[in-house]
């Protein structure tokens, strides 16, 4: 049987509201697009503070509820839309062969339930972007192993700006922790963020700020898996570059070293002509 256009509008909001609450993100834009009372009830801030809250318990602190609520969307649906979503850089020759990431066999207890976010958010125009992979890169022990594990994050940002070396950069969130197994908790001992070229170089304050502003408007999907194969492409690219460049300082170094032998050779035959 066919529902009316007016069946829910019937409803009471907050009891509408109420029902969406259970929903995610993803399912309360689906809903939302059934009719237009459901399109209004999902529009309730309440519902995208909530989520926000739940994805990302930092976003329920008062001072940065000030700052979403002050900047110019002013919406933590806004938020929500822009930060859930992980960078993509798109697969565009195929899918590219699995490389190691360190974290086979290792600690997998940990990988497992691990997420992080790591949000850049610009209060003047309102944008938000979720650098980090939320699932860990990779994961090593520490050296000495005593120190515990260190657990890598991180985005592939693509550029369009002529000041930068290359056409990518890789934000790179490390974090090193210990495992407390007698408490049953990891205590946290540092986290940090560098921004680096495809040949693995930081970039300097002025590129960084380049590529964050980048970010904040380069495509992003939900779909993980794109975004692993996105990130396993672009680590190809990588060890290729390495590759290249390893050929070309053996290839200068051969002709360094056939150069100098031949000028000693020259040396040596005219000075036994002289002679």
């Amino acid at each position: 049987m066919e529902l009316g256009p007016d069946h829910f509008s019937s409803l009471n909001r907050d009891l509408l509201v109420e029902i969406m609450s259970r929903l995610d993100g993803s399912n309360l834009a689906a809903t939302a697009s059934t009719c237009t009372a459901l399109r209004d009830a999902a529009g309730d801030e309440r519902l995208w503070q909530k989520l926000c809250n739940e994805t990302w318990p930092s976003t329920s602190n008062g001072q940065l509820q000030f700052q979403i609520a002050s900047s110019r969307t002013g919406s933590f649906k806004s938020l929500y839309t822009d930060a859930f979503p992980l960078v993509l850089f798109e697969v565009t020759r195929g899918v590219p062969e699995r490389i190691p990431t360190g974290r086979e066999d290792l600690c997998n207890k940990i990988v497992g339930d691990l997420q992080l976010s790591w949000i850049l958010y610009d209060k003047r125009k309102g944008r938000a972007v979720n650098i980090s992979s939320w699932k860990p890169r990779s994961i090593y022990r520490s050296n000495p192993p005593e120190e515990g594990y260190v657990i890598c994050f991180g985005s592939i940002i693509p550029i369009e700006d002529n000041r930068l070396p290359h056409t990518l950069a890789e934000c790179v969130i490390t974090i090193k922790c210990k495992l407390m197994i007698k408490q049953g908790c990891i205590r946290w001992r540092e986290i940090s963020l560098v921004i680096n070229d495809r040949s693995g170089s930081h970039l300097n304050g002025e590129q960084s700020m380049a590529v964050m502003k980048q970010a904040l408007i380069c495509p992003r999907s939900i779909n993980h898996y794109m975004v692993e194969l996105g990130y396993q492409q672009f680590c190809k690219q990588k060890i290729e570059m390495k590759l290249r460049q390893r050929q070309e300082e053996s290839l200068a170094n051969i002709l360094c070293a056939a150069t100098a032998i031949a000028a000693l050779l020259g040396i040596c035959y005219a000075c036994a002509t002289l002679l």
